[in-house]
């Protein structure tokens, strides 16, 4: 159990983070110049963008079976 806004929190969030990173670029990866799926984190929060609306929901369950 870590208080949050404590010290360690923000560290194990990126960590974290991190992993969902990875996983999201290993089931999308870069095709050329085209990126299909991108995860943009800061701090402890993540958002996964793309331009199609089926890849999103994809990282979305493979974000949650990650979790």
């Amino acid at each position: 159990w870590t208080p949050q806004g404590g010290v360690i929190s923000p560290i194990l969030a990126n960590i974290a983070l991190l992993g969902m990173e990875r996983l999201v670029k290993e089931m999308y990866p870069n095709k050329g110049t085209a990126t299909q799926a991108n995860l943009i984190r800061y701090a402890d929060d993540f958002v996964v963008i793309s331009k199609d609306l089926g890849i999103i929901e994809q990282c979305k369950t493979a974000i949650s079976e990650w979790l």
